[in-house]
């Protein structure tokens, strides 16, 4: 893993992590996060947007910082 993306990562509450992680690394269901979470899906949904929009926005500075 590059350090800036595990460096972002390491910085999101902890809420956005499991969701980002769950969702997008593991390719978990927004159902079966919300199983495991006992969190509704509206909140999921939300978690999981928020995780994506503060890993681009992170991300984004050192692609940035490259061109």
């Amino acid at each position: 893993m590059g350090k800036w993306l595990q460096e972002a990562i390491t910085s999101m509450e902890e809420a956005h992590l499991v969701g980002g992680i769950l969702g997008d690394v593991e390719d978990v269901s927004i159902e079966e996060i919300c199983a495991i979470t006992k969190t509704p899906d509206g909140t999921v949904k939300s978690r999981l947007h928020r995780a994506r929009a503060v890993l681009r926005k992170k991300l984004s500075r050192h692609v940035e910082d490259e061109s």
